[in-house]
């Protein structure tokens, strides 16, 4: 699926490039981005191959790193952030700015700051549940607080 993935990028990226339709800041991002591709692709092999090894008896199939999971997922974020910024940035155009805008353009940076800082917020929930998922923390934590509840009672 990477690869297909890569292909559906570099063929009309190249195409478009042989064309002349692609501004040098454009065309560097655009590779910035493809490199980020195949390194996600990378770290979700080096991810994968962390279930491969042997594992003790008591684990009955095949787990990864929750670190590597980690960082598999935090690399998908940061790739998919790229693309959606690029995305805006070729959406949306810079204007002239008059005095009566002044007062827009600061109640949009306070937006756009509490948005910066939800999205963030987001990601770390988002790196936060691999670990969970990695570790199975959910069944330990219902087994264990059951227990708890049952040993109060």
């Amino acid at each position: 699926m990477g690869m297909l993935l890569g292909y559906l990028f570099i063929i009309p990226f190249s195409i478009f490039q042989y064309k002349g339709f692609l501004q040098p800041k454009l065309r560097n991002r655009l590779l910035a981005l493809f490199g980020l591709g195949g390194f996600q692709g990378f770290v979700g092999w080096w991810m994968v191959k962390s279930g491969l090894k042997e594992k003790p008896e008591y684990q009955n199939r095949p787990r990864v790193s929750p670190y590597r999971l980690a960082a598999h997922l935090g690399m998908a974020a940061t790739l998919y952030t790229g693309l959606i910024w690029q995305s805006f940035s070729l959406l949306i155009q810079p204007t002239q700015v008059d005095a009566q805008d002044l007062a827009k353009l600061k109640y949009l940076r306070s937006i756009r700051i509490i948005g910066i800082i939800l999205i963030k917020c987001l990601i770390l929930n988002l790196l936060t549940g691999a670990f969970v998922a990695g570790i199975d923390a959910g069944r330990v934590y219902t087994s264990v607080h059951s227990g708890i509840i049952l040993g109060l009672l």
